[in-house]
């Protein structure tokens, strides 16, 4: 009767509140794994709007892939939690040909796998090339998923998210989370998705590729625009700018977001 009874109560609750009980014995993981997918499908799309990315996994594992990739204001992007500390949580290693990636020091240039330690998440080898941004604000970013910001002690700052892998997710703007903006989305989706207009685009300094701009109202979260016309730099946000691709996104602590996370103007 048990499993029964936890079938029809899975038709009434959402996915963040299912899954920590996945986690517990094996019997009851065995309950939810057999859930009616149409219902994952619905809250997938309830919880993150179309799925952009094929249809090679079951709707079950599109929840999970979406949900541990988030980009979360002043929280986590990528699977890279804000305020740990870096190599002991996510033991990098380097890149970069001839340099040792033992020791305490972060390689500079480096490498790194995210894999969920309950054992749930189908991405169990998530690779993520990175760079520290603080160590060579001339260094080109080609080729990396993200830029990680360190404290003096070594625990993650900030995180600038280059990689398509991770969609915005706003816990109190479940729109935002719908509307799948990644980096490479343009400034007119980041706007429709926040329901904001250009006069909330605001400065907040220089990135490696173009200027950073912050969304009045928008904590936690920076974005580096691509401007196509270098006279655009010194002028304020137009409406035509709205084709321009945000090609960086920053998560940075919510006590940041009045500042700039970008290589050209650091706190």
């Amino acid at each position: 009767m048990l499993p029964e009874l936890l079938r029809a109560v899975m038709a009434y609750v959402r996915p963040l509140d299912v899954l920590p009980l996945s986690r517990c014995a094996k019997r009851w993981r065995d309950i939810l794994a057999a859930a009616n997918e149409a219902a994952w499908q619905q809250w997938y799309l309830a919880d993150f709007g179309p799925y952009a990315w094929g249809d090679l996994l079951p709707w079950r594992d599109r929840y999970r892939h979406s949900w541990w990739l988030r980009l979360e204001p002043g929280k986590r992007a990528l699977g890279l939690t804000l305020g740990v500390d870096f190599k002991a949580s996510y033991h990098p290693i380097s890149i970069t040909e001839g340099e040792e990636s033992d020791g305490d020091e972060v390689p500079s240039l480096g490498s790194l796998i995210i894999s969920d330690p309950s054992g749930e998440v189908p991405i169990q080898e998530f690779n993520i090339d990175y760079r520290v941004g603080d160590d060579d604000p001339d260094a080109e970013t080609g080729g990396l998923d993200a830029e990680v910001y360190l404290a003096p002690d070594g625990r993650l700052d900030a995180v600038a998210v280059y990689a398509h892998d991770g969609t915005l997710f706003d816990p109190a703007r479940p729109w935002v989370n719908r509307a799948g903006i990644y980096p490479g989305s343009t400034l007119r989706r980041v706007l429709e998705a926040y329901r904001l207009t250009i006069g909330d685009v605001e400065r907040g300094g220089g990135g490696r590729d173009g200027p950073i701009f912050t969304l009045g109202g928008v904590h936690g979260l920076h974005f580096e625009l691509e401007l196509f016309d270098e006279d655009d730099i010194f002028q304020e946000p137009a409406d035509t700018w709205f084709d321009f691709p945000a090609i960086a996104f920053y998560v940075i602590p919510v006590s940041s977001s009045g500042k700039s996370s970008g290589s050209g103007d650091e706190e």
